[in-house]
């Protein structure tokens, strides 16, 4: 999607993914899989609140998609994604 690139920092990329990743799973463990699998150093705090972020974004955000989650699902997903922004998970 050429209206959200930029050359920038790996984080962002990796936490937009791991976000879409979690979306689909509700498994928090993806975000350390796909930490391990990058070669390169990675702020593990910045990806964490991006991933959160994204996440936010996604379900409560201009930008939601149109999920087939439960409201309970979605407030665990919400619950998840404010420690990874607030640094608790």
């Amino acid at each position: 999607d050429p209206e959200f690139s930029f050359k920038g920092f790996a984080e962002f990329d990796l936490g937009v993914m791991t976000a879409h990743l979690l979306l689909v799973t509700g498994d928090l463990d993806t975000l350390q899989q796909v930490r391990n699998s990058y070669d390169l150093p990675v702020d593990t705090q910045l990806l964490q609140q991006i991933t959160g972020i994204e996440v936010m974004r996604r379900l409560i955000g201009l930008a939601q998609l149109p999920l087939s989650r439960t409201l309970k699902e979605k407030k665990e997903l919400l619950e998840m994604d404010r420690g990874l922004v607030m640094g608790d998970e």
